[in-house]
């Protein structure tokens, strides 16, 4: 692959946790085509809508902290185009305080396998599955 298209596409990825990370999670949206997926083992989205929607909600308040990291991405050219990333995800949750510093209360570690696209705008997600391997939270 073109240095330049995977370093588009790896900017894609880490875009996607910025912008959730940092109070632009609605815009999170932007970055899938129109019919764009997310498919998770505690939610499902279809189209930009109910994606936008969903991390409205999820940021309404100001009180959600995450950080996304990802690692170990392996890419494969699909034979339409679009292109297959593969890579190791964790993600950490919690709820902001008044007393400083976040302890998170979630955490998640998994391999998220993702469809990208070129299109006119760049590379957009065509699909985001994440496929969990590890999970803590509290309690039982």
């Amino acid at each position: 692959m073109d240095p330049i298209e995977r370093f588009a596409i790896e900017d894609l990825l880490t875009e996607f946790g910025l912008r959730v990370d940092h109070g632009r999670a609605p815009a999170v949206a932007e970055l899938f085509i129109e019919e764009g997926l997310i498919v998770t083992p505690a939610f499902s989205l279809c189209g930009r809508e109910q994606i936008a929607a969903h991390f409205t909600r999820r940021d309404a308040g100001g009180n959600v902290v995450s950080r996304h990291q990802w690692s170990n991405l392996r890419l494969e050219q699909l034979d339409n185009g679009d292109v297959r990333a593969r890579m190791i995800v964790h993600t950490q949750l919690g709820t902001r305080t008044a007393a400083g510093p976040v302890k998170p209360d979630h955490s998640m570690v998994g391999d998220s396998v993702d469809v990208v696209r070129r299109t006119a705008e760049g590379w957009r997600f065509v699909e985001r599955k994440l496929e969990m391997a590890f999970r803590w939270a509290p309690g039982p």
